[in-house]
């Protein structure tokens, strides 16, 4: 659970604009099903939250849009 804890909050910020980024591209191609929207929805921007949180968090400049708080010197 420490593993998923620490990126919960990336997650959290990136897989509104994923899932509808997916369900636009859904309906683009003529998909209509509710099922289908909203398992791959779900699975897409969950994943690919992960995937660009492991890449953005590699980089310090990255890694400050989601993390702020950890660059700040008082």
């Amino acid at each position: 659970f420490s593993d998923i804890g620490k990126i919960t909050m990336p997650v959290y910020l990136l897989h509104p604009s994923i899932a509808s980024m997916t369900r636009m591209l859904l309906l683009k191609t003529g998909i209509d099903n509710i099922f289908i929207h909203f398992t791959l929805g779900v699975l897409v921007a969950w994943c690919l939250s992960i995937f660009i949180y492991r890449i953005a968090s590699k980089n310090k400049y990255t890694d400050f849009l989601f993390y702020p708080a950890k660059y700040w010197k008082i």
